[in-house]
């Protein structure tokens, strides 16, 4: 038996997505977070309960609240690629809203 290794999911389409300041790039934020998924240096974190996207009377989708989290092997690559700064990587989380 054959077993395929899994790919982190997606992060799918992002509605809101609240970036710290200071990034060169910012309109690139969705790719640069699936880009971090896809190597395993952060993962999505539901912090509630998803709401129900309706059009005229059906539900058509379902918005998720989720926020982007650097893993322990994100946090050891920040430490070594980044200068320090007054914020540590344990603390830097990123929110956001997809449907």
């Amino acid at each position: 038996m054959k077993v395929r290794p899994t790919r982190p999911k997606d992060p799918g389409p992002i509605e809101k997505l609240d970036l710290p300041d200071g990034l060169t790039y910012p309109d690139n934020g969705h790719t640069m977070l699936s880009r971090l998924v896809q190597l395993g240096m952060a993962s999505e974190q539901p912090t509630r309960v998803g709401e129900a996207i309706m059009d005229r009377g059906k539900q058509t989708g379902v918005r998720n609240f989720n926020e982007f989290v650097l893993t322990p092997w994100g946090k050891q690559f920040m430490r070594a690629a980044t200068p320090p700064s007054p914020r540590a990587p344990d603390d830097e989380e990123m929110s956001s809203t997809s449907a």
